[in-house]
């Protein structure tokens, strides 16, 4: 059968390779055209992958009129895979390419009337975590606590936390720690939910600055 291919008149191929196995997503205006998630931590697999997904456009990758990418927080090795791979298609198909902080991302899909926080894994045993205003503004840095330490920082908060998928199923399987906090669950396909931002960010093109952050296991935020 002849694979049909998808017609859409302005395309983004959007990256989040730093968090957990990372994801990929082709997104025209609202929609999502393809995505592909548990591929996209390794740069064995990474372009492999956006091939793949390219071959449902009708021009292939050169259907792709702009290349959105995570600048994180994340993994160091996943962030430096991402970016790296951006802007290399971002310069063979001639197209620009932008970097989107993660945790704004997700921060901006919400419709929250009040402070909240969101955070993902970083690794195997840190969170790192931002929080917001409502409207999705900034409140403060991205900060990272090992998992234990942030089960101790939340402990008594009300306000909502977003946490994207695998730390929303760590947190959930600790209802007693996590007390009275508020849990909502960060879309699957985070690859998509950086398309979507890049569409409304003032920061379109220009160098991208990865945010790496760590847990600072001998330093207390009390």
């Amino acid at each position: 059968m002849k694979k049909s291919k998808i017609v859409s008149p302005s395309v983004i191929l959007a990256i989040e390779s730093a968090i957990g196995q990372g994801s990929i997503a082709l997104v025209s205006g609202s929609r999502i055209l393809a995505e592909s998630r548990g591929e996209a931590s390794r740069s064995e697999t990474l372009s492999v992958e956006i091939e793949k997904l390219a071959d449902k456009l009708p021009a292939g990758l050169d259907s792709i009129g702009r290349i959105a990418v995570s600048s994180g927080p994340g993994s160091f090795t996943g962030l430096r895979i991402g970016i790296a791979t951006a802007l290399g298609l971002a310069r063979a198909l001639d197209v620009p390419v932008s970097g989107i902080a993660l945790l704004e991302a997700i921060a901006s899909q919400t419709a929250l009337e009040t402070d909240f926080m969101v955070a993902t894994s970083l690794g195997r045993s840190d969170v790192c975590f931002q929080y917001f205003s409502p409207g999705g503004i900034p409140a403060g840095p991205p900060q990272a606590l090992s998992f234990v330490e942030f089960t101790k920082f939340t402990a008594g908060r009300k306000n909502p936390l977003i946490a994207e998928s695998s730390l929303f199923g760590r947190i959930s399987g600790e209802t007693e720690a996590f007390g009275q906090l508020e849990l909502l669950r960060a879309p699957e396909n985070l690859a998509a939910v950086i398309a979507f931002q890049s569409e409304i960010s003032s920061d379109r093109e220009g160098k991208i600055e990865p945010i790496y952050v760590q847990s600072p296991r001998a330093i207390s935020v009390f």
